[in-house]
């Protein structure tokens, strides 16, 4: 009873915090001019990768290494699969942002190291070396291409601001990110201790519960925001996640202790990944729409994964 009692805790919290998240960024956003896509880019996106990194490094100084790596994938793919379709099933999703393409191609790249990993057979603390200078260029690139279109807006008509209101969206921010971290990590407990009482492994449970319940706080984030209109900012908020989730999360990890990759326990994952990744390039490079039919589709192949994980 007490698990169940975590896991109802966990998903208040998480609805709360990603109201607050997503209110406090999307104001100081269009406060200062940045665009929804590179907020959900930097600032929602780390903020949300926040319980991957946390339940990684907790894994891994456990020696819980199919924990960590399932965890990763399993929320990349619950990200793209499960998330997107759902907030394409609430609103379509219409991107008009040129930065999409960006975006994109840094999270093809990432996924490939994936793949990569899979024929060299781990991330060592070379490789995490350099996912975690791939992650700096990738913040510096998005910052220095947005000065760069800063000037282009400058017509823009200010808005009045109070000092208080100011105060009030800053502070929504991170108020809303712990809410996101403690929420999404009290479920994640709850849901563990009832999926170990059913006898479900750890490989298992790493790549489903604890996957599901680390992308909550993207796919909170992203419902909040598709109710009010903020497509870029779910976009930027996956996608982003997803660049975060291998670069930083198995960066930082893999250079503390090596984590071994094997075509028995990763491989299926890997290459639904990359699938799942290439998909969304296709999709939003070419019309840049994804309309509920297509989040019927995710939400299919999600069902399908996870049958495969479960029953396999």
């Amino acid at each position: 009873m007490t698990a169940w009692l975590w896991i109802l805790l966990g998903l208040v919290v998480l609805t709360l915090g990603a109201e607050l998240l997503v209110r406090g960024a999307a104001w100081i956003a269009e406060a200062l001019g940045v665009r929804h896509m590179i907020v959900g880019l930097t600032v929602v996106a780390i903020g949300t990768s926040a319980p991957e990194l946390v339940v990684s490094l907790i894994g891994a100084s456990e020696g819980k290494i199919g924990l960590v790596l399932g965890n990763v994938y399993g929320s990349n793919i619950a990200n793209i699969a499960m998330i997107l379709g759902i907030t394409a099933l609430i609103a379509p999703i219409t991107v008009k942002e040129s930065k999409i393409r960006f975006a994109m191609i840094w999270l093809l790249v990432a996924s490939s190291v994936t793949l990569l990993a899979l024929f060299t057979g781990s991330y060592g603390p070379v490789l995490g070396t350099i996912m975690l200078v791939g992650i700096v260029l990738f913040i510096y690139s998005l910052v220095h291409r947005e000065r760069k279109a800063r000037p282009a807006r400058q017509d823009r008509k200010p808005t009045d601001r109070t000092r208080g209101q100011v105060a009030l969206h800053i502070a929504m921010v991170p108020t809303g990110l712990v809410g996101l971290i403690y929420g999404g990590q009290w479920l994640v407990d709850g849901a563990v201790v009832i999926a170990t009482a059913i006898g479900m492994s750890e490989d298992v449970i790493g790549a489903t519960v604890i996957a599901i319940g680390t992308s909550l706080p993207e796919l909170a984030t992203a419902i909040m925001a598709a109710r009010k209109g903020h497509s870029e900012l779910v976009l930027g908020n996956i996608i982003g996640s997803n660049i975060f989730n291998i670069l930083m999360v198995i960066g930082v990890t893999s250079t503390i202790i090596e984590l071994p990759v094997a075509w028995t326990d990763q491989g299926m994952r890997t290459v639904c990944g990359l699938g799942l990744a290439i998909f969304l390039a296709f999709m939003l490079l070419g019309p840049k729409r994804l309309p509920g039919s297509v989040g019927t589709v995710l939400l299919a192949v999600y069902v399908a994964y996870l049958g495969i994980e479960v029953f396999w």
